[in-house]
């Protein structure tokens, strides 16, 4: 977190995201998330968008707090900016639609929005295999109560 912090003194923005993009998993693990937050709540979507998993966690960290409405919101600033200003290769910026699809279902899980939550996934059948740790609690619970998607 320390190099974290640097980078932002620094106003090297780029470096912070990926700074917090490496460890990102011991970070959670060690308890961090609410520095994370903070930390990226200090970062524009220009320089979050290249690490998804960045993104996601402020969206799903929205949504699991009961913020859904402010979970999507952001994952349309996202979505926009892509669509206006982020240049990238098709085939990648296809894989960054089918996650955030994928993130929409999960915070759609959170409303109690399941209809929505079913049609996106239905629609993000390869998303769901790629990345099953986006949608991997919803799905189970979902199967659970009797539903069936795949």
């Amino acid at each position: 977190m320390e190099a974290i912090q640097h980078a932002f003194e620094a106003e090297d923005y780029t470096f912070s995201a990926s700074c917090m993009d490496r460890p990102f998993n011991s970070i959670i693990k060690d308890g961090d998330e609410s520095t994370l937050l903070d930390s990226l709540d200090k970062l524009s979507i220009k320089n979050m968008i290249v690490h998804p998993d960045l993104f996601y966690f402020q969206a799903g960290s929205m949504a699991v707090a009961g913020r859904s409405d402010d979970a999507k919101r952001f994952l349309q600033k996202v979505e926009l900016f892509m669509e206006e200003e982020f240049i990238i290769p098709e085939k990648e910026q296809a894989v960054i639609q089918m996650r955030l699809d994928l993130y929409r279902a999960s915070v759609a899980f959170y409303q109690g929005d399941v209809d929505t939550f079913v049609e996106l996934l239905d629609q993000n059948r390869e998303g769901t295999e790629r990345f099953a740790s986006i949608v991997n609690v919803t799905r189970t619970w979902f199967c659970i109560f009797g539903g069936s998607f795949l």
